[in-house]
């Protein structure tokens, strides 16, 4: 409460896992444990696409950043895709609800414009039921 939308932020990074890395990991996957390589790529990838939209919150004078998901895509090829979606968000004095109990909160999904290419690869809608 007191805040006011100011801007849907999107941030992605793509990485390769490269050549040594992809056998690296692809031997790695036939024993148990974790694949620090594959780890790795993604919490930098992570990191960038937080910061992409980090960075532009404050290049718009937001004050926060609110209702950040995630999402992680392989690409094939050994490339991975990070994205993360949030709201730029600015303090308002004075600004006020009607009511006092949260009010209730709409979303909607973009699929005209958002391509998720993992469904075309698996053929089946991979978030549904979420």
């Amino acid at each position: 409460m007191g805040y006011a939308t100011e801007k849907i932020l999107i941030g992605t990074s793509v990485y390769s896992l490269g050549l040594i890395g992809g056998i690296t990991s692809t031997l790695k996957s036939f024993v148990k444990g974790e694949i620090t390589e594959l780890s790795h790529l993604i919490y930098e990838a992570r990191e960038n696409a937080l910061a992409i939209i980090n960075k532009e919150a404050e290049e718009i004078g937001a004050d926060e950043v609110v209702g950040v998901k995630t999402y992680v895509y392989q690409l094939g090829s050994g490339l991975i895709e990070f994205l993360a979606i949030g709201t730029a968000v600015k303090k308002v004095p004075g600004l006020k609800n009607m009511s006092q109990e949260l009010v209730p909160q709409a979303f909607t999904q973009d699929w005209d414009t958002f391509v998720n290419t993992a469904e075309y690869s698996f053929g089946t809608e991979l978030n549904k039921g979420l």
